[in-house]
């Protein structure tokens, strides 16, 4: 899943820390009970995925106190790149506030390999993990880091049900989208 979203995600700064930390990030998506993650596989190969978690500040203070020391040691020769200490701020900060008073539920990265878009495994990852959410009580899940270019996610997101909630600023250069879906007695 690190790889694919090294590969997949190319306008977001998370991946100009390299493979150790996107690895130990993945990691805590896959082994936290704040957590959910849903993951295609053909053949063997994951092709799409989708991390969420119930609450965006509790899984990035677990984060911190599991993997805070190994993911300093793998992210600190690049820290002082250009942007990265933006980066690292809006990292830290970012669980604090998930803007306009929406829900702490959220979906952190979603990608599908590109040779396989179009084919309906997208819309099937996040369907599996908005169900996963709800069940584990979610009211609202956000979707907060959409590219502003990317008509084609947004377009599926709306398909989904998701509803445009705000353009944001991030990291200071992009700009993004938040979306937000809620469950109602419909959903349910």
């Amino acid at each position: 899943m690190a790889h694919l979203m090294y590969t997949e995600i190319s306008w977001g700064r998370l991946r100009d820390f390299g493979m150790g930390f996107l690895t130990l990030l993945h990691r805590a998506f896959c082994t936290s009970r704040h957590a959910v993650c849903v993951a295609a596989e053909v053949d063997g190969r994951v092709v799409g995925y989708a991390a969420a978690v119930v609450h965006v500040g509790r899984f990035y203070r677990e984060f911190a106190m599991v993997y805070g020391v190994p993911a300093a040691i793998v992210i600190l020769p690049k820290l002082f790149r250009r942007n990265m200490l933006a980066t690292f701020w809006r990292g830290l900060t970012y669980g604090k506030d998930p803007g306009d008073g929406g829900s702490q539920c959220e979906v952190l990265t979603f990608a599908v390999a590109s040779g396989f878009s179009g084919r309906g495994i997208g819309t099937m990852i996040l369907k599996a993990t908005m169900e996963k959410l709800r069940q584990r009580g979610a009211e609202a899940i956000r979707m907060g880091t959409i590219a502003e270019d990317n008509s084609v996610a947004f377009a599926m997101y709306s398909k989904l049900g998701f509803k445009f909630v705000s353009t944001r600023q991030f990291y200071g250069d992009t700009k993004v989208h938040v979306m937000e879906y809620r469950f109602d007695s419909t959903s349910q």
